[in-house]
């Protein structure tokens, strides 16, 4: 298991698409000197943005799971530090 604590884990950040559709949001994935994780959105046709903090951080023993909420939508962001080159993201109305 990697951890937080661990020199060689890294929180997911840079700029993220999904290459395998024809994706119209550039996501980036930022994290302040104050430790504090921020969610950023563009939509690359309209240029409509979205900004995003506070992310409720939760770890098992394979995978870290980032929750930023607005209003009733929830954006969610799963990494496994053991395929650092992966991201999941799920966007939606959960309650």
């Amino acid at each position: 298991m990697v951890s937080r604590a661990d020199p060689v884990y890294h929180d997911p950040t840079g700029a993220f698409r999904d290459v395998r559709t024809d994706s119209t949001w550039l996501v980036n994935l930022q994290i302040d000197e104050f430790g504090a994780y921020t969610y950023w959105g563009t939509n690359l046709q309209t240029a409509d943005s979205l900004s995003l903090s506070r992310a409720e951080i939760s770890d098992s023993s394979w995978r870290q799971t980032y929750t930023f909420r607005n209003g009733a939508y929830q954006y969610i962001i799963a990494h496994q530090p053991a395929d650092p080159d992966y991201l999941n993201f799920r966007t939606g109305l959960f309650g």
